[in-house]
């Protein structure tokens, strides 16, 4: 039975799965739109890129609420003023979920992002590979 999104022989690597997650931010974004983009979107993590879209590092929800907690103005801060300063690790189309999912666990995070030439091209989820492993395609998330 072949199920929608899945490949005939199963997902094996990182660019086998249709990210659900494809936000990124430029360093240059404020603080107030990312805490609305995450909020609207339910997603914990992003990647932040320069203007070319190489990868600087991530901002989330933890890095806002310890802005707020600190009473910094979100609107007169930038991604890069956010976002954690050591360069997150991350994966190639040619990773194999197997290893992503060691890099989630060890990590603790909830993304990890996608780069092709040092950009970053989507961010592959727990939830991606949720679906990924258990071999349910695309559009199961609405039945």
């Amino acid at each position: 039975m072949n199920t929608a999104g899945v490949p005939p022989e199963g997902y094996k690597s990182v660019g086998d799965i249709v990210a659900t997650h494809t936000l990124q931010f430029d360093s240059q974004v404020d603080g107030e739109s990312i805490a609305m983009e995450i909020l609207t979107n339910h997603i914990a993590v992003v990647p932040v890129v320069d203007t070319d879209g190489y990868l600087e590092g991530v901002v989330g929800e933890l890095e806002i609420l310890k802005a707020l907690q600190e009473g910094k103005d979100l609107t007169q801060m930038k991604a890069k003023d956010l976002m954690k300063k050591e360069k997150p690790i991350h994966v190639t189309d040619s990773t194999p979920i197997s290893d992503a999912l060691k890099i989630l666990q060890s990590e603790h995070m909830p993304i990890v992002p996608v780069v092709e030439d040092e950009r970053v091209i989507k961010s592959i989820t727990r939830h991606d590979l949720i679906r990924a492993m258990s071999g349910a395609g695309l559009g199961v998330e609405t039945h």
